[in-house]
Formats: C-alpha cells, structure tokens, sequence
C-alpha cells in the first residue's frame, strides 16, 4: 500500500511540476537535469526535452558556471536552498533561481 501510494504522490508532484506557472527544474545527486517544465524552458530559451541528462550549470552562461556549481554543491551540503540571480545573455532580462 505504501509503494502504492508513492507512486500515486510522485505522478501527482510530476504533474504539479510540469503544469506550474514558474520555471522548475530538477536534478539528480549529480546535478544533472532530470525533469525541467516548459516554463524555465522558455526561461532559458530551450526545449525541455533535449536538456534532460545535462548538467545544470549548462544553462547558465559561462562566466557564471563555475559558481553554480558551488553553490548547488554548498546548497546540498548544508541541506538548503541556494539562490541566484544572472543576467543571461541570450534574453538580456534578470533571471532569479531558487
């Protein structure tokens, strides 16, 4: 019953995720994309789908990959959220990450 029940909690937190007005992504242990929904896809200007399996820092520009991963390995570290702000060069607009 309980395995059951995970399963009926996760489709449901899957659908949540997927459907949710702000940009969400998620990522494994190794901080690779496992799951990104259409709205930090437009965020980032990419197909959700084809960045399924990359490294996360690989949507951030550059000169700011090096400290995303900092701050995600910190984050997980401490058990805590990490935020950040860029300013992506692709769309020139500011851009807050949770």
């Amino acid at each position: 019953m309980i395995h059951k029940m995970n399963a009926i909690s996760g489709d449901f937190y899957q659908r949540l995720c997927l459907g949710a007005s702000i940009g969400i992504i998620i990522v494994d242990r190794e901080f690779n994309i496992s799951m990104m929904n259409a709205t930090a896809g437009s965020l980032f200007g990419v197909d959700p789908e084809t960045v399924k399996g990359q490294p996360v820092a690989s949507l951030m520009p550059d000169y700011r990959r090096a400290t995303t991963q900092k701050l995600l390995s910190r984050a997980t570290a401490l058990a805590r959220s990490a935020e950040l702000r860029i300013v992506h060069p692709l769309h020139g607009r500011k851009q807050h990450l949770a």
